[in-house]
């Protein structure tokens, strides 16, 4: 009985241990294996937000995040299955790299890398001050640029008159000089723009050169008559204009002169003070050729004086003038005859200019008012009586003029003296005539002539002795204009 106990407990106890041994080993075989996989490229901008995620699906392991590389700018941290990303602000134009490593936990040997990239901050630049004043030349002044670091720029719009180096590096200042006078009575200006090297940013500096001329001084030219003895015109003086000089050149030296050549050569003419409201001269040698090409000048000073104690003057206007020649004159003869209630002016066309001038406009004075005309007529060139006495009574009346001559002329008669002087169109070129016909009585009864003796000046000085300053100064008369 004893061993029959024995062996069935053996038994049992066997199958225990065998049935445990069973167990042990089926339960090692069936473990799940640990996965991992990583996905995700986030780019950060340049001021530290980041764009994407860094995804983590891991079974039957944990992990870890670590940065490798670019970890002092770069912080990576675990959230959930996500890695979190911290990044500082790039200061910098260029971007930069850094390395995230996701390693599992149950083994070093299942680890990811993941590249990030932060992008570099947008290129700026300024320029200070935005306006910047020159003086005469030589003069310099400095513009301070900050720009983002290391960042290249370039400076583009400089023109002929300013010099400077025209590219930097970062934040610097650059010196602008002017390398020439501005020979003006106005301000004249330069743009310049910095603009980085790949052209992200730009910014301008306005950069202005005085005058060197006095302002408010400027003479205007205006209408001007030409004539085969001289050239007549009108003159306006700005306001702060206090006196002048003037005089003309050969047209053909102007080219190889600068305003400034001109305008020193003006400067040894004589200086007059007050204003002018006209301007008139004959012709000098060597000016006296037909169809030569002269040039009057006349500049103006005001209140300023330059450092010397002379007054300083203003800009040098300029009028082109072509002389005329005496073969362009009215080839019209005048003859008066008179009775004892009529004066009468014949007319004669001759020579090939005189056929076509269709039209003649006259000018009649009586009494002493003719004795005075007859004076300034004789006294005075061509140019200064047709611009001044023709002129103005053509634009108030325009039937003061004769068609188709030869023909005569009656205008009633009331005292003893008398003028008459006319000046002739062409009927083509609408040209005025380059001389004036006149007669006078009682010197004689043919056609009057005077005696023109011109001042000859110096070559480039107005030899005109002035009678007047102004319009206003010369006579004033009353037109005789009765036709019969």
């Amino acid at each position: 009985m004893k061993i029959k106990h024995f062996v069935g407990l053996l038994s049992v106890t066997l199958f225990v241990a065998l049935g445990l041994s069973f167990t042990s080993c089926s339960s090692s075989s069936d473990d799940p294996e640990p996965t991992m996989s990583v996905n995700g490229s986030p780019i950060i901008e340049a001021d530290g937000t980041v764009i994407g995620d860094i995804n983590v699906m891991a079974e039957n392991t944990d992990w870890t995040v670590d940065v490798s590389y670019g970890r002092e700018w770069l912080t990576a941290y675990k959230n959930g299955s996500k890695v979190e990303l911290s990044a500082k602000e790039n200061t910098s134009t260029e971007m930069r790299n850094a390395t995230v490593v996701v390693t599992a936990t149950a083994s070093s040997n299942m680890s990811y890398t993941v590249n990030v990239t932060q992008k570099g901050a947008q290129a700026t630049i300024k320029v200070s001050p935005s306006v910047e004043l020159l003086g005469a030349e030589n003069s310099s002044t400095t513009i301070t640029v900050s720009a983002s670091q290391n960042t290249t720029w370039n400076i583009t719009g400089a023109p002929d008159w300013l010099s400077f180096n025209k590219s930097g590096l970062g934040s610097s200042t650059v010196t602008i000089t002017a390398t020439s006078d501005n020979f003006s009575d106005e301000a004249r200006e330069a743009v310049l723009t910095f603009t980085t090297e790949n052209g992200a940013a730009s910014a301008t500096c306005k950069v202005e050169q005085k005058g060197v001329l006095a302002t408010n001084c400027r003479v205007t030219i205006g209408d001007v008559t030409v004539m085969s003895d001289g050239f007549a015109g009108d003159l306006t003086f700005d306001s702060g204009c206090k006196g002048y000089r003037e005089g003309f050149f050969l047209a053909s030296e102007l080219p190889s002169l600068t305003d400034k050549d001109v305008f020193n050569a003006l400067m040894k003419e004589k200086e007059f003070s007050g204003k002018l409201d006209f301007f008139a001269s004959p012709y000098i040698s060597p000016t006296k050729n037909p169809q030569a090409e002269i040039v009057y000048c006349i500049a103006a000073y005001g209140s300023e004086n330059n450092s010397d104690g002379t007054h300083k003057y203003g800009p040098v206007t300029m009028k082109k003038i072509k002389t005329k020649a005496r073969t362009l004159n009215s080839d019209m003869l005048l003859s008066l005859s008179y009775t004892s209630s009529k004066w009468n002016v014949k007319t004669y066309r001759q020579g090939q200019y005189g056929q076509r001038c269709d039209y003649y406009y006259y000018l009649a004075y009586e009494g002493s008012v003719a004795q005075n005309m007859f004076k300034e007529w004789n006294s005075l060139t061509d140019a200064f009586f047709a611009h001044f006495y023709f002129k103005p009574n053509i634009e108030k009346n325009e039937d003061w003029q004769m068609k188709n001559g030869p023909q005569t002329m009656s205008f009633n008669r009331n005292e003893d003296k008398f003028f008459c002087i006319t000046w002739g169109k062409h009927n083509v070129t609408n040209e005025f005539s380059a001389e004036l016909k006149a007669c006078w009585y009682p010197t004689n009864l043919l056609s009057a002539t005077k005696d023109k003796k011109l001042n000859i000046g110096k070559n480039g000085s107005i030899a005109f002795n002035r009678k007047y300053s102004l319009v206003s100064q010369m006579p004033k008369m009353t037109v005789y204009t009765e036709k019969r």
